[in-house]
């Protein structure tokens, strides 16, 4: 039998080698690869698209880790991949409300940031956890990848975390303010060893995932190696126009120039006339002044000087004066901030509108004007509104007459003022600087819209040659000016919407111009700054953002004035193809010589269109009308209401004097009785020798009363002989010549208020143009208002013909002569007008106007002032007129004759008729003689009445007899 083989167990298979050399391989290539991802990004600060895990400080070996290194645990991973996957709302907001801007040994030793925390959500937040981190080896050198940050959106990896605080829960609507700090000597800020800007992250996120809040914000280190021979420091200037948002009227003081009454409170002069001469000798004090300055500042002050020598007009430099009196600005937020934080701070320039000079204060100086009311030139040049027609000329907005203004202000100063004119609400274009450069502005300050301007192709200064020739142009840098301004760079960049967080935004932004190296190649150019702050912005914490930047090390401060001349003669010598070396050194200033040697003059490229919207150029043009139209009507006072020396006579313009008003009065009523006068001279010549005489004597003993009816009643000068005017008029040439000067300063005065309002329209800053359009209105209304009529009474006429007695009062400081207009209401009724009436001047004149009547009834009158070229002045009066009863002339001369006739009648037969015998015994008395009884009587009846008077019965008797008979 064949045995089966036994079964013995299989030999385990022997490890060969080279499966265990793959082994280890694969193993050491999966611990290498984790390492990368794990070590080499906190090592080496990488920076990339990093998504979610951006800001996270990953645990590294121990070696690796020092122990005073924080890292992130594993709940950080979860909260990361949680506010990911989960789209939910935010309802956590975090604002910075104190940060430290610059860190190192020239800056402070603890960096610190305190963020408030708030939930604005309806539920409660849970507990989180508030993480302050940055990247040590990223410096910024670019203006776009600050921006970029700043949003949100150029992703850097803030591997190194400054420091982390626990937050607990908050309730709906409840806020909490955590405090993170970081040394200058610990991780991850002592990696820091060069100069420059390094970004912070802030990053708030709940422990149950549902809230993660970030914000990005800035932090500059400064070793102090920004002075280096290697760096420039960064030059900076920061202006802020001082102007007006709104204007206000001083009624009273209005009503003063327009009656020329108060003139002592009008100017610093005891009489207008003598305010008037010293706005003139100011006027042409200050353009001879800029004139001869003018020679080294090319095309500013220079043009300006040559066109002051034509500002000596004594008119226009009064209104100037009388405006800066009658007009009060109210300035706009920006600006009253500037005039509070600028004694404080040197750095902070001004750039004033010459009637805004009455609000600076103490120690604040503005070395650089304005144009007159910040006048918008692109406005003023490219809208479609006429404004010429309105009263404004190129001289009212030309720098000579801005320094004329300013001339006249106890705050001027004695140096040399540039004048500046101000981007408005448009672009700077070609026909706004040609406009601004023939008013004496070669300099401008562009906000936006022109190359300069654009945060990647930034310069300082730049040049456009136009038909008129050079002019400078400054560009604001848009950011940092905005910034100042007190708002956010944009909308996404949450930091910034805090004080803190915007100062350590500017401090940051500065130090781009002190980076050696830079990639950006307008970063030389960035090396000079200029920040125009935004009068319309709050500015409210402009004080703290003056004292951060004036506490970096890398900013040198310019002036506004000393950048003008720098710019000036930079591009003169550009102009004049000289060494850049020659026209950089002579365009120092007061600058230092590093400053000025950065300095660089390109051609700026000056947009076509001014980007102001088609509704804002309509608005302007309704208000240009408006102003035109009531400039009109100034101007329809003077050549049509105003009499002329020859009409109105010298003496009666005299009366502008004191006692004006009793003299006027006492004119008016030698007027209203001139016409009485006229028609009883001839009887009173012709009554007698003698009464001719004396009254010749009386006029010749009171020679001023007829000087004084002379110069009152000028419209009977057609009745009066030569040899009566002649010796009069030569003898009171003098005070016509005064007159007539009073007459030129008032006029000139109220031509240039007008104008001062107009301009005022023009404000770039204005918020409401409409009030100085209705302002100038009021004017004019005011003017034509001073002659008007009195409220007659209403007429009650007993016949068909009636007088209606008219009143014009006339409160002008001048003679005025006009008609009066009278249109009936009806067809019964008809009435006649008066014209040349002349009244004098703070007086009145009573004319008379004749109705006539066809019919009964009631009816009314019409009565309207009309100028001398037969245009209404003044609104309509309304006179009611009534006939009660009526008569006809002819029916009443017939009454009358036959009244003559029965009264004729009646007396001659009350002499004639014959008494009868009752009354022949009274006349008689009761007499017993013959001669006491009754003419015609006979003896019987005597006889009959003695008896009567015996015996009572027989006189019955002898009554019934005659009764009978």
């Amino acid at each position: 039998m064949k045995r089966k083989p036994t079964a013995h167990p299989q030999a385990p298979r022997r490890f060969r080698p080279p499966h265990a050399v793959v082994c280890c391989l694969a193993i050491v290539l999966s611990i290498a690869t984790l390492g990368a991802f794990t070590v080499l990004p906190a090592v080496l600060g990488v920076s990339g698209s990093l998504g979610s895990q951006d800001g996270f400080a990953y645990a590294d070996d121990a070696v690796a880790a020092p122990a005073v290194r924080q890292v992130a645990d594993q709940s950080d991973y979860q909260a990361a991949d949680q506010s990911t996957a989960q789209a939910t709302e935010q309802a956590a907001i975090v604002s910075i409300t104190a940060q430290t801007p610059i860190i190192g040994s020239a800056g402070a030793s603890t960096y610190s940031i305190t963020v408030t925390i708030t939930n604005m959500s309806d539920s409660a937040l849970s507990t989180g956890t508030l993480r302050v981190s940055t990247n040590p080896d990223m410096t910024f050198s670019t203006t776009s990848d600050m921006q970029q940050w700043a949003e949100g959106s150029l992703d850097i990896w803030a591997s190194g975390v400054i420091d982390k605080q626990p937050v607990g829960s908050l309730s709906p609507g409840s806020s909490v303010s955590i405090t993170a700090t970081g040394s200058v000597g610990d991780y991850p800020l002592n990696e820091i060893t060069d100069f420059g800007a390094r970004p912070i992250l802030v990053r708030y996120a709940t422990d149950d995932g549902t809230q993660t809040v970030e914000a990005h914000t800035f932090v500059t280190f400064d070793n102090g190696s920004s002075s280096a021979s290697s760096r420039t420091n960064t030059h900076l200037t920061i202006a802020a126009p001082i102007v007006a948002q709104s204007w206000s009227t001083d009624t009273g003081k209005r009503d003063d120039v327009l009656k020329q009454t108060g003139s002592a409170n009008l100017s610093n002069s005891t009489s207008s006339a003598e305010a008037g001469d010293a706005g003139a000798r100011a006027g042409t004090n200050a353009g001879t002044t800029t004139g001869a300055t003018g020679t080294n500042n090319t095309n500013n002050s220079g043009a300006a000087g040559s066109s002051g020598t034509s500002s000596t007009n004594a008119g226009a430099n009064a209104a100037s004066l009388v405006a800066t009196q009658v007009i009060s600005p109210s300035l706009a937020p920006g600006s009253s901030a500037a005039l509070e934080a600028a004694p404080s701070h040197s750095s902070l320039s001004l750039a004033t509108d010459p009637y805004c000079l009455g609000s600076l204060e103490g120690s604040s100086v503005s070395s650089v004007l304005l144009p007159p009311a910040d006048a918008d030139f692109t406005v003023y040049s490219q809208s479609s509104a006429d404004w010429a027609s309105a009263g404004i000329s190129a001289e009212s907005l030309s720098a000579a007459q801005s320094a004329a203004i300013a001339a006249t202000h106890p705050q001027a100063t004695s140096r040399t003022q540039h004048a500046v004119a101000w981007q408005g609400k448009g672009n700077w274009t070609y026909s706004a600087l040609i406009a601004a450069q023939q008013d004496g502005y070669g300099t401008v300050v562009s906000l936006s819209g022109n190359t300069g301007t654009s945060t990647s192709t930034y310069h300082a200064v730049t040049r456009t040659i136009t038909d008129e020739g050079t002019v400078s142009v400054l560009n604001a840098e848009s950011t940092l000016s905005t910034l100042a301004s007190g708002e956010a760079s944009s909308s996404a960049a949450t930091a910034e919407g805090s004080t803190a967080g915007r100062i350590s935004r500017i401090v940051a932004q500065t130090s781009l111009g002190s980076i050696s190296e830079a990639s950006d190649s307008s970063a030389d150019a960035y090396s000079r700054l200029l920040v125009a702050l935004d009068p319309s912005g709050s500015c409210t914490d402009l004080d703290a953002v003056l004292s951060s930047l004036e506490s970096a090390h890398w900013i040198s401060w310019d002036s506004l004035d000393t950048l003008i001349s720098a710019a000036q003669n930079a591009d003169a010598a550009q102009s004049s193809a000289q060494s850049s070396t020659s026209g950089e050194s002579s365009a120092s200033g007061t600058s230092s010589a590093s400053g000025t040697s950065r300095i660089s003059v390109s051609d700026a490229i000056v947009p076509a269109d001014s980007g102001i919207a088609s509704a804002v150029d309509s608005a302007y043009a309704t208000k240009a009308q408006s102003l035109a139209t009531s400039h009109n009507e100034l101007t329809r006072f003077f050549t049509a209401v105003l009499t002329s020396p020859d009409a109105s006579g010298d003496g009666s313009q005299g009366s502008q004097g004191s006692g004006a008003a009793d003299s006027g009065a006492s004119g008016s009523a030698a007027s209203s009785s001139a016409a009485s006068s006229d028609s009883a001279s001839s009887s009173a010549s012709s009554a007698s020798p003698e009464s001719s005489d004396s009254a010749d004597s009386s006029a010749s003993d009171s020679p001023s009363s007829d000087s004084s009816e002379s110069s009152k009643s000028p419209a009977s000068s057609d009745s009066s002989s030569a040899a009566t005017v002649a010796p009069f008029a030569s003898a009171s040439a003098p005070s016509a010549n005064a007159s007539n000067r009073g007459t030129e300063r008032w006029q000139a005065q109220l031509e240039a208020l007008h104008t001062a309002y107009a301009i005022r329209t023009l404000d770039a800053a204005l918020s409401d143009g409409d009030g100085t359009v209705d302002s100038a209105s009021s004017l004019a209304t005011g003017l034509l208002g001073l002659v008007h009529l009195q409220q007659p009474n209403s007429v009650v006429m007993m016949s068909s013909t009636a007088n209606l007695p008219v009143t014009i009062v006339n409160d002008a400081p001048v003679d005025v002569k006009v008609s009066v207009s009278a249109q009936s209401g009806a067809t019964s009724l008809s009435v006649s007008g008066s014209d040349g009436i002349l009244i004098a001047s703070r007086g009145e004149q009573q004319v008379t106007l004749a109705l006539q009547a066809y019919s009964s009834g009631s009816s009314y009158v019409e009565l309207q002032l009309h100028d001398s070229h037969d245009q209404a002045l003044g609104s309509i009066i309304t006179v009611g007129v009534s006939n009660s009863l009526r008569l006809n002339d002819g029916l009443g001369n017939a009454i009358i004759v036959l009244a003559i006739i029965l009264a004729v009648g009646g007396l001659w037969r009350q002499f004639h008729r014959k008494p009868v015998a009752s009354e022949a015994v009274v006349a008689s008395g009761g007499g017993t003689d013959a001669d006491d009884s009754p003419a015609g009587g006979t003896p019987e009846q005597s006889s009959a009445s003695r008896n009567t008077s015996n015996d009572g019965s027989a006189g019955n008797t002898s009554s019934e007899k005659g009764v009978n008979a």
